[in-house]
């Protein structure tokens, strides 16, 4: 007997997938994120010179913070017109 996968979505529904561009955002993101955490606690000063200032890592952890948000609108975007039905879909009309 063939098991029933039904997901609670409508046969038309398609799944959001994640946009390769949110993706490569997000991967930049982490290790900067890292970066800056290490930065600020000291490891800079034997990397680089210019990372023992005083704002190097704050500048690191902002930078990824940034990346962050921007890496969340296309995965936000997609999750949305994903949910959203077609324009010729009857049951969008009242």
């Amino acid at each position: 007997m063939p098991a029933d996968h039904d997901d609670g979505q409508t046969p038309t529904a398609k799944r959001a997938g994640v946009p390769v561009i949110g993706l490569l955002l997000l991967s930049m993101a982490i290790p900067m994120l890292a970066a800056g955490i290490a930065v600020s606690s000291g490891a800079g000063r034997q990397w680089h010179p210019l990372l023992d200032a005083p704002g190097a890592g704050l500048a690191l952890v902002v930078s990824a913070l940034a990346l962050i948000g921007s890496a969340a609108f296309p995965i936000v975007l997609a999750r949305l017109a994903a949910r959203e039905p077609p324009p010729d879909d009857p049951s969008r009309r009242q």
